[in-house]
């Protein structure tokens, strides 16, 4: 493909495939072409019933209709917005819009638990082989598909970093001694829990199922579930570099000097600046960009037209997402 060509045609996977592609980078399109309930419809239509343990209260659904959208990240950066006008023009509604800021996070954690797959219908094994052909895994995701396939099979050839005590992280302790495929969950994940101050983060490892009826348990007074929920890209960061864990993660995406396969991923500048950031500080690489098919053909143009400018510096190839092992149809479930 021209480099600098914007049109709607897209490769398939198996022009490319050959190319060496250490890493991989999984977006919420991974998960989605899984299971249909991590879309975000679906997300909100879960959230406002009492499913859940934490729905949205009253004034969030408010907000949603009134905005008519169903994307959490949408409402999380309105309310960001609210609470800097606040604090210039002095409106005494701090208290009430951090609330209410704090109670759709909790609520949209809570509804990736509540609509999780099932363990025992995903194809583990076969994610967890496709996994083991990268070197570097990074991904955005809650979600507990990449953890229960690496957990599932072949488990000696993945490292996630929590091999401290007590499956904590330890900065001091990040060398890899072997051959393997290392996982970074950049933005935290069901899994992952953290003491309320900023302190230690560690995995939670019980088994499948208990891993989601535990989660309830998760919100206590001294710990909880390292996700980041924030509203934009710097809101995002500023958590990042609140946590050891996410820092470590984000830097090792900073320092990535390879070759990189991005699948699933959006990298929406109101919620993802921070990764295009961080993929621009790199020097010339090899980018493959996975673009779903069924898109209208000038949102495809529109798509790789804002990718061109915002990682002009890289070598671009733009490819089918279901020519994918990874996000072939074949894996999802119902």
């Amino acid at each position: 493909m021209t480099r600098n060509k914007v049109d709607d045609k897209l490769l398939h996977w198996d022009e490319i495939k050959n190319q060496k592609w250490p890493a991989l980078l999984l977006g919420n399109g991974f998960s989605v072409n899984i299971w249909q309930d991590f879309n975000y419809h679906s997300l909100y239509d879960l959230a406002k019933s009492d499913e859940i343990d934490f729905p949205l209260i009253e004034s969030a659904i408010e907000l949603f209709e009134k905005k008519d959208t169903t994307n959490f990240e949408n409402i999380l950066n309105l309310l960001l917005g609210a609470l800097l006008a606040n604090d210039v023009i002095e409106g005494g509604q701090d208290k009430k819009l951090k609330r209410l800021y704090r109670k759709v996070q909790k609520a949209l954690i809570s509804t990736v638990q509540g609509s999780h797959v099932p363990s025992d219908t995903i194809n583990t094994e076969y994610i967890s082989e496709e996994f083991s052909k990268y070197k570097t895994i990074f991904t955005t995701n809650y979600d507990l598909i990449p953890y229960w396939s690496i957990m599932n099979h072949n488990t000696n050839k993945f490292r996630d970093y929590f091999w401290n005590t007590n499956n904590s992280f330890d900065p001091e302790n990040t060398d890899l001694w072997t051959n393997c495929t290392r996982i970074l969950y950049l933005h935290g994940a069901l899994h992952i829990l953290e003491e309320i101050d900023g302190g230690n983060s560690w995995k939670n490892t019980a088994n499948e199922s208990n891993l989601l009826e535990q989660f309830p348990d998760t919100f206590n007074s001294t710990y909880r579930p390292l996700f980041i929920t924030e509203g934009d890209s710097r809101e995002k960061l500023s958590k990042i570099y609140g946590s050891d864990y996410l820092r470590f993660s984000y830097h090792e995406l900073l320092n990535h000097n390879k070759p990189i396969v991005i699948l699933g991923h959006s990298l929406e500048p109101d919620f993802d600046q921070h990764l295009i950031d961080a993929i621009s500080e790199w020097g010339k690489r090899r980018v493959a960009i996975s673009v779903w098919p069924e898109m209208e053909s000038h949102d495809i143009i529109q798509f790789k037209a804002r990718i061109n400018k915002h990682l002009k510096m890289h070598n671009l190839s733009f490819f089918d997402s279901t020519t994918h092992p990874l996000g072939s149809t074949e894996l999802t479930v119902g």
